[in-house]
This record gives C-alpha cells, structure tokens and sequence, in this order.
C-alpha cells in the first residue's frame, strides 16, 4: 500500500486569542490529526502542519499556504487535511483555482468536519454550496464592519487608525496634546507664509518637526518621519483640526466628539490657497496641452497612449509626451516634425488621393499652424524599430474639408507640382489621409528623421535615468550598511521608508548583462 502524506493546514482570520496556551489553530491541528490517524488503514500518515494565523481567507497572500501549495508542486504532499472548508479559502475563485492546482500534482482534499466525496457531481455541488455560504459569510461581515464604521462616524466619534498629530488616544477618545498643538498651529501659519508645501516641506525638516510617534499595542514604535509632501498636503486639508468627523467612503462630513485646535479662520484661508493653486496647476496644464499637438491622440502600434507632461528647471519648464516606462519625447520637436510632415499635403500631388478641387483648394491655403491643424488630425502612430521607426498621422479628410473652407486664401500663388511618394496615402474607408514619416535611429540619444522635404533631428529621452539614479542610490546604502550602518540608521539620514531602502539595494544584484540591456550601453565588469 502507497503511503500518503497528509498535509494539515489550520487558519484563524483575526490575532485575537493567539496569545492563549491552546487556541483555535491548536484545536484545529489536533481535530486534523486525529481523523489524519483514523485512516492509518487505508495508509494516510501525518506529514506537517502549515499555519496561518490572523490572515483573511479572502486572499492568497497567505505565507503558511504558499509553503504548503510549493511543496504540493515539489510532490511530497499526496492529502491536505482542514477543519472546515472556509479555513482554506473563502473565495469560490481561489478556492477552484487550488483544487485545480491540487488535481494537477495529484493531490485530494479533505474536510474533517464536512465530509464529502468530490469524485461525483453531488460531492462538487455540495462543496461549491459550503464554499458560496463562507463567501457570503465573509462578505456580510466586511458590509457590517463597513455599516458600523459609518454609524460611529456619524456620531462625531473616533473610528481608530493612525493617532493624528496634535492628539492623544484617551480611552478611545481624542483628547489635545498640548505640545503638539502649537507645531500643529504653527504649521497650517507658515503655509500661509509661504504658499508652497514643497517650501513647507523644507521648513518642517529645519525646525525638526515630524510625524505623530505611537506606541501600538503590541510596543512597537511608529511614526515619527520627517514630513513629505503628499503627508503635508494631507494634513493641511484635514477637517479633523477644526472639530470634524471625516467619512470619506460616503463623502461626508460630521460634527467631531473631540475639540478643534485649529481656528476656523485660518483652516479656511489655508483650504483657499490650496484650492487655487490646484486651479492653477489644471489652468497650466490645460495651457500645456492647448500648446501640444498631441493631447492623448498619440499612440504606440501596441495601443499605448502617449501622455503629457512637463518639467521646470530654473526659470524655463521642459514639456514632453511619456509612456511610463517607455521613452519620453520632447512636445516641441515631434509637434515641428509632424507640422512639417502634413505641411506636405500643400505642396505634393494629390490627384490620386482628394478631388482637384479639394487639391487645388488646399494650395491656396496658408502653411498650417498648431492651432488650426488640431482641428483636421485625428491621432498619431509611433512605430519603434531596432533600425527605422515611423510616425503615421491620420488626417481627417472631412475636417480638412472643412477648414478649407473657413481659411480659403487666393492670395496663396504657391503652386507646387511635385510627385507624391507614397509618404500620403488614402485610407480604406477614404475618410482620412494617412501620412508617413520614416525615422531612423543612430543611438539611444539622438533619432534623426527623414521625409520627402526635410532631414531632422529628434532628441528622445530614454526613460533610464531614474534607473541609473536608483542604483546610484543602492550602491550607496550598500557601502554604507557593509561600513557596520544599520537600516534604522539610514532611513533617519535619507528621510526615505525602509521598503524603498530595501529596494534600492536590491537593484545593486542585477547582472551586468540586464544593466546593459536597460541602459542600453556597454558596461565594464567591477
């Protein structure tokens, strides 16, 4: 007789009552055990037990089930034992992708508590019905978290969470830190000082001000970083500060248990100013984009959109088309490009493609402009190549129509004949003129561009500095914890999280070939 090994895998969604001597994942593991030993006879053993403590069973980010799933995949689990059904999962979806991942190394399920044969058609339905009834369970649970979370907002009282800065916890009700209320006050001023929260930002970190710092429940220390600026933004805008109860979710806003320490006044001058300088940032970007002749109709073969963005250093502001992780693409040089290569329809032969009176119409027109020819194109195309690249505009022909007819000028003598190319074509539909610029490319700097009338260069930004830069930083740390500092000691230096520590010093392991695939240049070895 094969033996098999029996796997037991126990849960327990919250961490109360783990503290205890024997607790519900010890009553599981016993339950498992014991049956696991009732089928000595048929040959079952017990193999090992995978534990998950204080984790939802809604997720599969669960440690104790990734040890047990890899080691189903590594063939030395042949059963794997629970005490009910919802202990594995509580989600229909993940529930049928283990057993199909359980079916495929050969390995069955078994709930001690729930006997069923899945062999059959009626052992399946009755296991999908338990597992629908523990997803309805889970679900009914978070609506009357959800619910009771509203009613206590709605009451003016505190919820939990993050302590916030200029309050202390007492007995569940926030009560004025008479310290920190000055650094509180004394913040939302100096905003109003200096109407920037990147410069407030500065400040905080020259004064030495920082976040709230909480002991949890378990005496582990939180908080207490410097200031960011999302974090700042955040703060200035909470109502909390003068006496209110935010409900985000419901998008409301009631009247706080706890004192306001902010006067109102100045809560209202400080969300004034940020109203504006939000109006102001859509007002440039919407400047930005009037500027641009692309605005989202710029497109990879791949369906990518290009989007629109912009940079200041000193006194002048850079603006640029980007996909993340792709290339970045200075506006002012592909808009000249593209204006140039549908300048073309003026001055080539397009017998074959539009009427001649259209034809002839269009050589009596004005060279075009941004502002007018936004109105007749449709998208762009950006095709990348190892060796040649192109940039296909589509022309709508019945706005082109029409803007010939608004700007019709006689005065234009030039007459131009020459030979159309093939760069302008007619779509299928023969709706839109298809124009083609070809480019290609000498190195991962500079693009230059090649069309029936001109040759011109194209600066494109390869999006790899933030790499070299991410690295530069790895390499940094990694000195510095090898010269004996600790991570601790280097996020106090850095003013940076630990997670994006970590990360950073994770790049320092890439290979030398995958550096050189990114960067896209040759690098020696160390």
């Amino acid at each position: 007789m094969n033996k098999v090994n029996c796997a037991i895998y126990v849960r327990k969604s919250t961490e109360h009552g783990l503290e205890l001597e024997f607790n519900s994942l010890h009553n599981q593991e016993e339950a498992c055990k014991a049956y696991v030993a009732s089928q000595t006879f048929n040959g079952w053993g017990y193999y090992k037990t995978y534990s998950d403590g204080g984790i939802s069973g809604g997720t599969m980010e669960r440690p104790g089930l990734q040890k047990m799933l890899k080691d189903i995949r590594d063939g030395n689990i042949n059963m794997v034992v629970v005490y009910k059904v919802d202990r594995l999962s509580r989600s229909i979806l993940d529930f049928h992708k283990m057993i199909q991942e359980l079916e495929k190394y050969n390995c069955n399920f078994v709930s001690v508590t729930q006997a069923f044969d899945t062999s059959n058609s009626m052992g399946k339905l009755t296991l999908n019905m338990l597992l629908s009834f523990a997803q309805f369970e889970r679900e009914v649970g978070s609506e009357r978290v959800r619910d009771k979370i509203a009613a206590t907002k709605a009451k003016g009282m505190w919820v939990g969470g993050t302590p916030p800065l200029g309050y202390d916890l007492v007995d569940k009700k926030l009560i004025p830190n008479s310290k920190e209320v000055d650094m509180v006050n004394k913040i939302f001023n100096k905003y109003l000082e200096l109407k920037s929260v990147l410069k407030l930002r500065d400040w905080t970190i020259a004064q030495g001000y920082k976040a709230k710092e909480w002991k949890t429940k378990k005496g582990h220390m939180k908080g207490g970083k410097h200031f960011l600026v999302a974090t700042l933004h955040e703060f200035l805008k909470k109502q909390l500060y003068v006496g209110m109860i935010e409900h985000k979710s419901n998008n409301k806003v009631y009247k706080g248990q706890h004192e306001g320490i902010v006067p109102k006044n100045v809560f209202d001058k400080v969300q004034e100013m940020l109203g504006r300088r939000y109006e102001n940032k859509i007002k440039r970007k919407n400047y930005e984009y009037a500027k641009c002749l692309f605005n989202k109709n710029l497109i990879t073969a791949d369906g990518k959109v290009f989007l629109h963005t912009s940079s200041k250093k000193s006194s002048r502001r850079f603006n640029y088309y980007y996909i993340r992780g792709g290339n970045c693409i200075s506006t002012e040089q592909i808009d000249k490009i593209a204006l140039e290569a549908i300048g073309l329809i003026r001055d080539i032969n397009l017998r074959d493609i539009l009427p001649e009176d259209i034809k002839l119409a269009i050589k009596h027109i004005e060279p075009f402009h941004m502002s007018n020819v936004k109105s007749f194109l449709s998208k762009g195309i950006y095709l990348k190549k190892e060796s040649a690249s192109e940039l296909i505009l589509y022309v709508n022909i019945v706005e082109l129509i029409k803007y010939i007819q608004r700007h019709n000028n006689p005065n234009y003598l030039n007459d131009k004949n020459n030979k159309n190319d093939g760069s302008i074509t007619l779509s299928s539909d023969k709706k839109e003129l298809i124009i083609k610029v070809e480019f290609v490319i000498d190195n991962t700097s500079t693009t230059k561009l090649r069309n029936t009338c001109s040759n011109n260069v194209l600066t494109i930004t390869q999006m790899n500095e933030s790499l070299v830069r991410a690295i530069a930083y790895g390499w940094k740390f990694a000195k510095a914890i090898e010269s004996g500092k600790t991570v601790t000691e280097l996020e106090k230096e850095s003013g940076l999280q630990r997670r994006r520590i970590y990360k950073y010093i994770n790049l320092t392991y890439l290979s030398l070939e995958l550096l050189q695939i990114y960067l896209k240049t040759e690098i020696e070895a160390i």
